[in-house]
């Protein structure tokens, strides 16, 4: 997923903590180039298994399209 998603080793390392209280969407904002919610929604809707049953989904695409919307 993080592939997909561009993200540098410090927006990784915090969104990692995605699930924790120390999580920090200002600083994920800031690694992402104000690109947060997508990284977010797209990190939830997988750890949720939201995308799993998909078949043939083109996650490049499906961030592409979050990043538009």
């Amino acid at each position: 997923m993080y592939e997909y998603l561009k993200l540098n080793d410090k927006a990784r390392d915090e969104i990692k903590k995605i699930d924790q209280y120390n999580f920090n969407i200002f600083t994920l904002r800031e690694h992402t180039n104000e690109n947060e919610l997508v990284s977010v929604l797209m990190v939830t809707l997988a750890k949720r298994g939201a995308l799993g049953g998909i078949e043939n989904l083109k996650s490049d695409a499906l961030v592409q399209f979050m990043a538009v919307i």
